[in-house]
């Protein structure tokens, strides 16, 4: 589009991982399956990603969660605590438990 400005710019290895919270093996499996952005090689050894194509993946990621059906459908069911567990940090009950 006229007068969209793209951030040049790339993103090492160490910087891709805490952006994405992804780890390094999962970033490498993604990007094979065609889920995530392809690294440039920037010398032997060097590899990097384009930050404005890292960048769209992220937004893309938010868009496609802010679509998700009703959360009661979207995601795994939490157990509620009850209010002793809740209040007291019975052990074992200070975090919701998924059901089967």
């Amino acid at each position: 589009m006229p007068g969209t400005k793209i951030e040049l710019g790339v993103y090492s290895t160490k910087e891709v991982v805490p952006l994405t919270t992804l780890s390094r093996a999962t970033i490498y499996r993604l990007e094979a399956e065609g889920k995530f952005p392809r690294r440039i090689l920037l010398s032997d050894g060097r590899v990097g990603w384009l930050k404005h194509e890292v960048q769209n993946w992220i937004a893309a990621r938010v868009r496609d969660a802010r679509k998700a059906p009703d959360a009661d459908e979207a995601g795994p069911k939490f157990q509620k605590l009850s209010r002793h567990a809740q209040t007291k940090g019975c052990p074992g009950k200070s975090a919701p438990a998924l059901e089967a």
